[in-house]
């Protein structure tokens, strides 16, 4: 029966640019939700008589760098002038929830592509049996 089991809390390293890695936390359909409506924004449409809900970007990304980005490495002044434009930055960047949300919000490929990633479960599977592999 697989209505009584309970999906685990697992991140996995994956490579958004060479040499720059994210490490991403799965996002089981429930939580997908759950944030979704978390992030909503709730107005009330006069004409049609009734309350309306659209997404607030800015608290999307910002609950996406919160639960779903847990943390990044790698990621050089070069390979951040590929992924936005900016001046020229002198340093790597280390990872900050504040950087994070910046950089969801610069960025829709980054954006997309932690979303895919989070939602995608043979990722997570496909590294607990490389190390299963690794350890035995």
């Amino acid at each position: 029966m697989l209505s009584g089991r309970v999906q685990v809390e697992k991140t996995v390293w994956a490579e958004f640019r060479p040499g720059f890695d994210v490490e991403v936390r799965y996002l089981t359909r429930q939580k997908q939700s759950a944030l979704f409506n978390d992030c909503q924004r709730r107005t009330w449409d006069a004409g049609a008589g009734r309350e309306t809900a659209t997404l607030d970007p800015a608290k999307f990304r910002r609950a996406l760098a919160e639960q779903v980005v847990a943390g990044w490495r790698g990621l050089t002044a070069a390979a951040l002038r590929e992924i936005v434009l900016i001046d020229d930055y002198p340093d790597d960047v280390p990872f900050s929830a504040e950087d994070c949300v910046w950089l969801l919000e610069q960025s829709s490929e980054f954006e997309n592509w932690v979303q895919t990633v989070a939602t995608h479960a043979a990722l997570y599977h496909a590294e607990r049996r490389a190390a299963e592999t690794k350890n035995s």
